[in-house]
């Protein structure tokens, strides 16, 4: 059996584009995103790579963005004013 792999024993070559599974009975999302990026996107990922940076340096960071990570915390403990006001300083 040269140039036939022995676990494609199927007759007919399979199908392209998505795959449907049957006994699923909701569609699998579009990969393409939705609606408009928002206004403030460069300044929203820009202060999460600067509060990325501060977590490496500071250990209480680190704790309150794993905290959020697992739910123990609000998501607005992060917009506490002192992790706020370093992180801008790390911006500038």
């Amino acid at each position: 059996m040269v140039g036939r792999s022995p676990t494609n024993t199927r007759s007919s070559p399979r199908k392209r584009g998505p795959r449907r599974f049957p006994f699923l009975k909701f569609r699998l999302p579009d990969e393409r995103p939705r609606g408009r990026r928002p206004a403030d996107l460069q300044q929203r990922l820009t202060f999460n790579a600067a509060l990325q940076r501060l977590a490496v340096e500071d250990a209480a960071v680190h704790q309150v963005i794993s905290e959020v990570t697992h739910l123990i915390r609000p998501h607005s403990a992060l917009r506490d004013p002192q992790i706020v006001e370093r992180v801008s300083a790390l911006m500038a």
